[in-house]
Formats: structure tokens, C-alpha cells, sequence
């Protein structure tokens, strides 16, 4: 049972917790997943991709290889453009979580935020060294890695001395800062 399980547990659920916002009958089915899934990596049931992405994340402080370095790059890419993305400041109000996802694929969206926040003259900042929104650990089941991630976010958000976390659009990482 536990093998079927865990393709129902794993690959027909993203946890992004889109279904519980939506579902007419007020079913919270996110949180279900989240526990067969802790149980099922208290077994030893994760797959190895969960596995692999949470040692990643846990061990280089990288998501699927992208890192602060990388955040660097698409920073000095913005500022080229005339874009201020303000990384690592010591202190600042907002401390901004970004994604890897979005800075791989979806670029426009780190610039769209800066443009934003600049305009509104907003004292921010991106800790690079904060961690990613869309951590997808934070929904292998592994409760230690997942603890070790928030944790480094806090760490870094309270470092700033900033009194907001501001997350992107991200169902996983939005579900684990805010409930988690």
C-alpha cells in the first residue's frame, strides 16, 4: 500500500495548496498530503529527487544549482538596465524571498518586483544567502530539512532587522513561512 501511496503522495500533488482555496466544501487536502508525506519519509519512503533537492539545499545553500552567486549575476543583469536590485544591505525594512524558478526562467518577475518597490521608495533588500521561496523540500515530508530552511530565512529576515518577509507567488514557499 505504501508504494501506491506514495505516487499519489508525491506525483499527483505539487503542494502548492491551490486546492484548498478553491475547494467548494472547505477541504483542507494540503495539509492530508503533507502528513502521508511526513510518514512517508519517516519510512523511508521520499523519493530520491526530494532527497537530492533537500541534501542541495541543506548542504550548499543551492536550489537545483542556483545559488547567491547566481542571484549576483541576475542583480548586475538588472542594474545594467537601469533596474536597482539591492542585495545583501545590512539592514533594511523589507527582506524580499525570491525564487530560483523565477530568476531561471521567469526573470521579468525580479525586475517587475524591484520596479515596484523602488517606486514606492521602500528601504529593501534580497539576503542571499536567505534561501529560495520555492524550496521544494519544504514539501518532501522531511520535517528536519524543511525546519532548517525556515529557520534560515528567519535568521536572515531578522539580521535585516526588517519587519516584513515579502514572498513571492509561490504556493509551497508561502504555505511554509506563513503557517509553518
Amino acid at each position: 500500500d505504501l508504494d501506491e501511496w506514495q505516487k499519489l503522495a508525491y506525483d499527483a500533488c505539487t503542494q502548492c495548496a491551490r486546492c484548498d482555496m478553491i475547494c467548494p466544501m472547505g477541504i483542507q487536502i494540503s495539509p492530508m498530503i503533507a502528513v502521508m508525506r511526513e510518514a512517508l519519509a519517516a519510512a523511508g519512503m521520499q523519493p530520491a529527487e526530494n532527497k537530492a533537492l533537500a541534501r542541495e539545499v541543506v548542504e550548499k545553500g543551492t536550489l537545483m544549482g542556483f545559488g547567491p552567486e547566481d542571484y549576483r549575476r541576475v542583480a548586475a543583469d538588472f542594474r545594467a538596465q537601469g533596474i536597482d536590485v539591492p542585495l545583501d544591505k545590512p539592514k533594511a525594512s523589507v527582506v524580499v524571498l525570491m525564487s530560483a524558478m523565477d530568476a531561471m526562467l521567469f526573470r521579468e518577475a525580479i525586475g517587475a518586483t524591484a520596479k515596484i518597490l523602488n517606486r514606492l521608495g521602500l528601504d529593501w533588500t534580497i539576503r542571499t544567502n536567505a534561501g529560495d521561496a520555492a524550496v521544494f523540500d519544504w514539501t518532501s515530508g522531511d520535517e528536519r530539512a524543511k525546519a532548517s530552511v525556515l529557520r534560515k530565512i528567519v535568521a536572515e529576515t531578522i539580521s535585516a532587522g526588517a519587519k516584513t518577509l515579502l514572498v513571492p507567488e509561490c504556493g509551497h514557499g508561502y504555505a511554509a513561512l506563513r503557517w509553518d
